[in-house]
């Protein structure tokens, strides 16, 4: 069985009787064993270390409702894009809480970023709600590096040790 295979084999129980289109659903797999670096286990590993390592990786998500599930391998890619979005965003506002240089060009690569990324995020149902968190930090995120706000995110408070 192919890595693939595994993470599909975990995820179709749990979403079964769900409405999934099964191309997108696969393509999520696809994209999500790449990019945590599963896809080569199978030549490193037995097939009893690989089901454990997917389903410890996958527990988490499979706790979530089946339409959850659904709109998170089925969307994959674009959720690992706002999340890279999120980040740069982050690495901005921490440049401007330090004292650093932040040029408005970099600033504005990554609005025009986020812009591109929401414009598909709100063509698809739910998939906004589920991102909402992420939305919401990159949104405080380049306000406070633009200097149009002084009100941290979550994640640079963390990092800061700032209470918000």
């Amino acid at each position: 069985m192919n890595i693939e295979e595994y993470v599909r084999s975990s995820v179709i129980p749990v979403i079964r009787g769900s409405n999934y289109d099964l191309d997108a659903l696969n393509g999520g797999i696809v994209a999500y064993t790449h990019y945590n670096g599963f896809y080569d286990l199978d030549s490193r590993f037995s097939e009893n270390v690989i089901q454990r390592v997917i389903q410890n990786n996958l527990a988490s998500v499979l706790t979530m409702q089946p339409k959850d599930i659904v709109l998170f391998f089925s969307n994959y890619s674009l959720i690992e894009s706002v999340k890279l979005v999120n980040n740069r965003s982050l690495a901005l506002a921490d440049s401007v809480r330090t004292g650093k240089q932040v040029l408005s060009d970099d600033i504005r690569k990554v609005e025009k970023e986020f812009e591109k990324y929401m414009l598909e995020v709100c063509k698809i149902s739910g998939l906004r709600e589920f991102l909402g968190e992420q939305i919401s930090e990159i949104i405080l995120n380049i306000d406070y590096a633009k200097g149009v706000s002084h009100q941290f995110s979550q994640r640079l408070s963390s990092i800061s040790g700032v209470k918000r």
